[in-house]
């Protein structure tokens, strides 16, 4: 499926409306993160009294759990320094003050759980796959423990770790229980990133490696200058990913491709325009092969981009398709939720473009249309067949439906006719590379295509 970036209109589709007036039960609440889980997406507000978790499903239906309990105080910015997981849909880990709750939205509960050993205050969870997450403490400056912990039993496995320092992984398992994770130290405000391979064997015990890329190792210390966010396995030990360099002021964060080969990792030279798209700061999954990418210090139009995997291609946005939100959470079903400083909630959606609907690419009896290679790089032959005589004409459409080229009319008959796109616009400039839609019309009969120019 190719999607186009276009979207549907924006709807605040929930203001929740306390029952009593705010100021005499606990104060306005403010935001304290949002999140995505299992198709929903999750939007957390406490007050001095109590929290408020409000969850959208897959058909907007918005509900809010009100829950009593104002002895949490949460570390500013949950989502980046991961002191909460979900264990299902309905239960939440999380950690506050030193201590462990568990927060269940069916029986609207937060309580107190158990405090982690040896811990002085500071703890967070990072989840792994269904059955695992990481959950690591600090112990005592400067060092870290860094645990397994089993999501059913709330057992936990300690981790040997290389450095004493806080572990988070990176990614989803690559296959074979492998992660690709990070530890990381700030130090005389330096931030110090060890880059890491973590394999899990059969008896749920964790061994980490070095994962050695534009380092040195000198048998002593590994000095690391790059680590990853935002990573996205594809397949074959690649991912996409920001990359940032810690050894330059700014950090030099760039979106490419990457590929993990033994304990190494290597860069992908496969999709060369990624390294175009100046400061990545998020990127988001909407659908297997297809990514938001979201970038700082960008004009509003410009901010967003949809990237196709598949066919490697970065689709421009409209204009208005959304300026400089504060919150971007995905579900993975091709819609996007931003939320707002004023806390209301706008949804927006990828549709196909009305081009590329699939009733149009649907060739009828008496005309068909074929294009090799595809995908192509230089030159793309299109041969038509027909049953009847008639004009033909050929036309070359993007993906938001605007003509790109309007090749030669010809006066067919029965039988076949040939054509080339040479993959250039009608002023002669070379196309983007992208999906394209050949249609070729007479004067009682369509049918199109669909190709693919490579860069």
């Amino acid at each position: 499926m190719t999607l186009d970036c276009g979207l549907s209109t924006p709807e605040v589709i929930y203001n929740y409306q306390h029952p009593v007036d705010f100021l005499q039960d606990g104060g306005f609440p403010s935001l304290v993160l949002a999140n995505n889980y299992g198709g929903k997406v999750y939007f957390l507000q406490k007050n001095d009294l109590h929290l408020f978790m409000t969850v959208i499903d897959e058909n907007l239906q918005v509900s809010t759990v009100i829950i009593n309990n104002p002895a949490l105080n949460f570390e500013a910015d949950p989502l980046f320094r991961r002191t909460f997981c979900f264990l299902s849909p309905q239960v939440m880990i999380l950690s506050s003050l030193g201590s462990v709750y568990l927060l269940n939205l069916q029986s609207a509960t937060c309580n107190y759980y158990w405090t982690f050993p040896n811990s002085d205050g500071f703890i967070t969870f990072s989840r792994l796959d269904e059955e695992r997450a990481v959950i690591t403490s600090s112990v005592g400056w400067p060092d870290y423990t860094n645990y397994l912990l089993n999501y059913q039993t709330l057992a936990r496995t300690q981790i040997t770790s290389i450095y004493d320092w806080p572990l988070g992984p990176l990614s989803e398992d690559f296959g074979d229980n492998t992660f690709l994770c990070a530890q990381s130290y700030y130090l005389d405000w330096t931030l110090w990133v060890w880059t890491l391979l973590m394999r899990i064997n059969a008896s749920g015990y964790a061994s980490l490696y070095n994962l050695y890329y534009g380092g040195t190792e000198d048998g002593f210390n590994y000095i690391p200058m790059h680590t990853f966010d935002y990573v996205n396995p594809l397949g074959n030990n690649r991912f996409l990913a920001i990359c940032t360099d810690y050894n330059q002021v700014p950090y030099n964060q760039r979106l490419g491709l990457w590929q993990i080969i033994g304990n190494s990792v290597a860069y992908d030279y496969g999709w060369p325009e990624l390294s175009t798209l100046d400061n990545p700061a998020r990127l988001y999954k909407l659908q297997d092969g297809y990514y938001l990418s979201y970038h700082d210090y960008a004009a509003a139009a410009e901010a967003v981009r949809l990237l196709d995997t598949e066919a490697q291609a970065i689709t421009l946005p409209d204009s208005n398709l959304i300026t400089s939100p504060p919150n971007i959470v995905t579900t993975g079903n091709n819609a996007f939720y931003a939320l707002f400083s004023n806390l209301l909630v706008h949804v927006y959606t990828l549709v196909e473009p009305s081009a590329a609907e699939p009733e149009t690419l649907t060739p009828p009896a008496q005309l068909i249309l074929s294009a090799q290679p595809n995908p192509f790089r230089e030159k793309v032959s299109i041969t038509l067949s027909a049953k009847e005589p008639g004009i033909l004409r050929v036309l070359v459409f993007d993906l938001r439906g605007r003509l790109v080229r309007r090749l030669e009319s010809q006066s067919g008959g029965s039988g076949s006719t040939n054509l080339d796109w040479d993959g250039k616009d009608t002023h002669g400039a070379k196309a983007s590379p992208g999906v394209y839609l050949i249609r070729a019309e007479s004067s009682s009969q369509a049918a199109a295509k669909k190709v693919v120019l490579l860069p």
